[in-house]
């Protein structure tokens, strides 16, 4: 009986390994690509753990060479050469955005490819086949570093804050079954434009995917629906830098162009690759802004403080002297902390916390025991030019070559952190009521940036992270600014301008700063030992002394005494 049990253990094992391993054969998928379009989108749905192939007939005989994609939103799929199973890595490319180029032979007039469906549910994906002509380049023809020959795909190498978008040279068109041209000769002719197109903020859905990778697939329609980014300025040059948005889609491609001899331009596009910002197998945790509840309640007291300090910062001028104390403090703190632990973001947010509560104390004593306002509004003027270099910088005035170094990019920070200040510091109430409504507005609207998705809590952040990353400084600079994003810069611009307005009025006709409370309070202990009726009226103290230190008052003499 035993041995019986034991035989019956190997077979059941035996049995779900085997089926565990193979696919089932699925329908054949077929286009008809001579009506002499350039590229043909064929959306279905791959049946669980099954081999589909993928056909293409009536190619023209002026094609001489196909390039066959599939893409799908979230489970990966493997297109390849063969029907075998497993593929073999040099014949396949697996992901989401998956892509392999058929060399056609002289008289081809179909070609097949295979969809591997290893997942057990089915897939939707999109399957694309583009057509190309002799003297079009062939993407990834040259290619040095990934397993297949022709590499045609684009490779994401996803971190927490940057991903790295990384393809392999190109190679020249050739007509069928010549000789392709030596790699070494013709990469000098060619050129590499790198574009991205931003899916809607927060639109996670399978259909509006799908619509924005079919809109990237060919020269024509990437140039009119993508933007132009400038990301790849240092070695290697296919390579290119961007920092993170999780939760905002985007989708990259590269556009190769060579020039001939008689001056037309021929040109073709890599296979596009699509990303959410975050691993999108673990989206619930990573694609959301703020992952705790004490995150979203540090944004809503950020945003009340905000709101307080742009419409009442300077009346309530303690208050202002923490409340910037605490965002600069925090700043430095955060990056300090990132840079000696090289620990997550996570992590440096308690840094972050504790050192801006501790320099909000330190700034609010300054200002308590020295009373200078000029000393005590500087640092929210040098808060002031951050927020404005920060701006600047989130705009695409960020793109330009000189920014692309740390010191230039410090440099122009460091300016314009010091100019509102220069301005503005003899007028020192303006300094303080322009400076509270500005930060303030920022602050206040970061609450709402969380909750509704836009970038715009990234003006400060992406100084942070470009400071933090290695090679940061050459990331690009494009950053996916939509309708929410405008409406929230409306708001922002809004509370500027109402805070400032408010409180010039609010502040018109009293002193131009308030009483220091630890001053007041010595002098109102002092005042506290003067009999209530004094024989003589004492003149009122002098600006900035304290009066038990006062010199004694004398009277001046009487008219023809002696």
């Amino acid at each position: 009986m035993k041995p019986t049990v034991i035989a019956l253990c190997f077979l059941c094992l035996f049995h779900d390994g085997e089926s565990k391993g193979e696919l089932n054969a699925s329908k054949e998928i077929g286009v008809d690509v001579s009506s002499g379009l350039r590229t043909y989108l064929v959306r279905t749905s791959l049946p669980g753990r099954s081999v589909t192939p993928f056909r293409a007939y009536g190619i023209p005989s002026d094609a001489t060479y196909l390039l066959f994609q599939a893409h799908s939103q979230n489970a990966p799929v493997t297109i390849a050469y063969s029907a075998k199973t497993p593929p073999d890595t040099t014949a396949s490319d697996t992901g989401t955005n998956t892509g392999l180029v058929v060399m056609l032979k002289a008289w081809d007039t179909d070609s097949t490819t295979y969809v591997h469906n290893s997942n057990i549910d089915n897939v939707t994906v999109l399957l694309v086949v583009s057509l190309h002509g002799s003297k079009d380049p062939v993407p990834g023809g040259c290619n040095m570093e990934f397993p297949v020959e022709v590499s045609p795909f684009l490779r994401l190498v996803m971190k927490t804050t940057e991903l790295a978008v990384e393809f392999q040279h190109a190679s020249g068109g050739v007509p069928r079954e010549a000789q392709a041209p030596k790699c070494s000769r013709n990469l000098p002719f060619f050129r590499y434009d790198l574009y991205v197109y931003y899916l809607d903020q927060w639109d996670l859905s399978e259909e509006h995917y799908l619509e924005a990778v079919s809109k990237m697939l060919d020269p024509s329609s990437v140039k009119s629906n993508a933007h132009q980014v400038k990301a790849y300025r240092e070695n290697p040059k296919t390579r290119a830098l961007f920092l993170t948005y999780p939760g905002e889609g985007a989708v990259y491609s590269v556009i190769v162009e060579q020039v001939t001899w008689d001056g037309t331009v021929h040109e073709a596009a890599y296979v596009p690759v699509a990303t959410y910002g975050c691993l999108w197998y673990s989206q619930s945790q990573t694609c959301r802004r703020l992952e705790s509840a004490w995150g979203l309640v540090v944004a809503l007291l950020l945003s009340l403080a905000g709101l307080i300090i742009c419409f009442r910062g300077h009346r309530f001028f303690s208050f202002q002297m923490f409340f910037f104390g605490f965002l600069a403090f925090s700043l430095i703190s955060f990056m300090v902390f990132i840079a000696i632990t090289r620990a997550p973001a996570r992590d440096g947010l308690l840094a972050a916390l504790l050192g801006g509560a501790l320099g909000g104390l330190i700034w609010t004593a300054v200002w308590w025991l020295f009373a200078i306002p000029v000393l005590s509004i500087s640092l929210s003027g040098l808060t002031l030019g951050f927020l404005v270099a920060a701006t600047l910088l989130f705009t695409p005035l960020g793109e330009v070559a000189f920014l692309q170094s740390s010191l230039s990019y410090w440099v122009f920070i460091s300016c314009f952190m010091l100019l509102p200040a220069l301005l503005l510091l003899p007028q020192a109430k303006v300094l303080s009521v322009v400076s509270c409504s500005l930060v303030g507005g920022y602050c206040t609207i970061l609450a709402a940036d969380q909750y509704l998705g836009t970038s715009l809590s990234y003006v400060v952040l992406n100084v942070v992270r470009r400071s933090l990353i290695p090679g940061g400084y050459q990331a690009s600079n494009t950053v996916p600014f939509q309708l929410n994003d405008v409406l929230l810069s409306m708001t922002w611009a809004a509370l500027f301008a109402l805070g400032t307005v408010l409180q010039l009025w609010s502040e018109r006709g009293r002193a131009p700063f308030p009483q220091s409370p630890y001053h007041k309070w010595i002098r109102d202990r002092s005042s506290a030992g003067q009999p209530l009726l004094a024989t003589t009226q004492l003149p009122p103290p002098t600006y900035g002394s304290i009066v038990g230190n006062a010199p004694p008052y004398e009277p001046p003499p009487s008219y023809n005494s002696y």
